[in-house]
């Protein structure tokens, strides 16, 4: 079993990749909006967590729904992949410490570089880097993929440099995440996708607008694949990304 979180696609496309025949993938967004947080591991089942680093630590929303799982057993094996732009830095570490609160260990962290999809501070990655990226993506899901069948023990804290980066800025994350600046422009044609895919259930739609509803989000950036959603004016302008393997009728978008 593959537990995925995603905003623009790429956790959902290493999951995919990551994935066995007959292998369940379940969605970390739709659950947390089911309250679904009750599961059971079979006998010697692997169990697999995929989501994006965010401020060199975890996203909100994939912390809180480790902390609410309920098991009657511990997963045989557990692993993690976290996709990134540059480095995890210690986000190993501090999903190990949410691990060991539940009594359970992880048993790896990998960690795959992907196109960047932080557009309030980035720019977008172009087409060529795109392709670029998920053609060494691709290699590198392959040679996880046999590892994790070979369940591979590896290091799951990173060194002191990479625990100084994630205790300097991922207090800017559990700190901001402010959902105040985001506004729908007059391109907007009332849709609700952007409602929708909201793993915070920030958004509303009133009015066929939709209104950002709650002070912080999880900053998935997944509302902002429309180009009718702006921040602030850091948005203006710029294309935006969405795995292009990612679609609407994928099980995290509806």
């Amino acid at each position: 079993m593959i537990f995925y979180f995603t905003g623009t696609g790429n956790s959902w496309y290493a999951a995919e990749h990551l994935k066995t025949e007959g292998e369940k993938l379940v969605s970390i967004r739709d659950c947390m909006q089911k309250k679904q947080y009750e599961f059971d591991f079979a006998g010697e089942e692997q169990v697999g967590f995929v989501f994006p680093v965010y401020f060199w630590g975890l996203p909100s929303i994939v912390a809180e729904f480790i902390r609410r799982m309920k098991t009657k057993n511990r997963p045989a094996y557990t692993y993690a992949l976290m996709t990134c732009g540059g480095s995890i830095a210690n986000a190993s570490g501090m999903l190990d410490k949410v691990f060991k609160r539940k009594n359970w260990k992880l048993d790896a962290v990998y960690s795959l570089k992907m196109p960047d999809n932080y557009l309030l501070l980035f720019k977008p990655p172009t087409d060529e880097q795109v392709w670029k990226l998920l053609d060494e993506a691709d290699a590198q899901l392959a040679q996880f993929r046999k590892l994790i069948a070979l369940r591979e023990v590896c290091a799951t804290r990173g060194n002191l440099a990479q625990m100084l980066l994630s205790a300097a800025a991922y207090p800017l994350y559990v700190k901001g995440r402010k959902t105040a600046p985001f506004y729908a422009d007059e391109n907007c044609t009332g849709c609700g996708l952007c409602a929708g895919r909201c793993p915070a259930g920030a958004i509303e739609m009133r009015r066929n607008k939709p209104v950002w509803v709650k002070n912080q989000c999880v900053m998935c950036m997944s509302c902002t694949r429309c180009e009718s959603i702006q921040y602030g004016k850091r948005l203006l302008g710029k294309r935006r990304y969405a795995n292009p393997d990612y679609h609407e009728s994928r099980p995290e978008t509806e």
